[in-house]
């Protein structure tokens, strides 16, 4: 693991396994985010505290001939960056489960649909997520999504009576309305609770 917004020392051997990986993500990278490719700065040797020689190295980002430390970079390229050999991994090796939390964090929306769409459709791997983002629900087959409940002693169902017609997105908010499952899946708050305590708070 190697921290994305700060240099960082560590084993000459594990330098030299980034510098072999950094190309084979600057391919994908370069399409999910035209012209952008990232590099690895060392700042030369230094002692490990066992005693071995290891490297100071530092993430870099380059986009129109313009490099800067990768962490001044939004938190959605970061996002993409930290989880992208992941993903490459996981489209290529059917021997693979990759599970990554809040996969959309920081991520556009559209581009988030695109990536799963690819790894769904031609991924050998398997590939767990969770996501805030409803976008998923429009580009993965409704076989692979399950949703949280209020229930603690039932955290996880898959919706029924959905019909092959159905945008799960929209069946997904219209059972938030109707509470249609046989869990409810979202506690709605309650509208002129919320305006009131914006009104004392200011009142305050």
């Amino acid at each position: 693991m190697l921290p994305l917004d700060e240099a960082e020392t560590i084993p000459k051997g594990a330098a030299e396994l980034i510098e072999k990986i950094i190309p084979n993500m600057n391919m994908v990278l370069s399409q999910i985010v035209p012209g952008l490719t990232i590099s690895m700065y060392n700042f030369g040797p230094q002692v490990l505290k066992n005693g071995n020689i290891g490297c100071r190295v530092q993430l870099m980002s380059k986009k129109n001939s313009k490099e800067i430390p990768l962490r001044y970079e939004s938190e959605g390229i970061k996002k993409i960056v930290s989880i992208l050999q992941l993903l490459i991994v996981v489209y290529n090796k059917p021997s693979i489960t990759v599970a990554i939390d809040e996969l959309d964090s920081g991520v556009f929306e559209y581009l988030l649909g695109e990536l799963l769409r690819i790894i769904s459709e031609k991924g050998k791997g398997q590939l767990i997520f969770t996501s805030h983002n409803l976008r998923p629900l429009e580009t993965l087959d409704r076989g692979f999504i399950a949703f949280t409940t209020t229930n603690p002693e039932n955290r996880y169902l898959r919706m029924v009576n959905v019909k092959e017609n159905n945008n799960l997105r929209d069946f997904y908010y219209r059972d938030i309305v109707l509470g249609e499952q046989n869990e409810v899946v979202y506690e709605p708050a309650n509208n002129y609770e919320i305006a009131l305590a914006f009104r004392e708070a200011g009142e305050m």
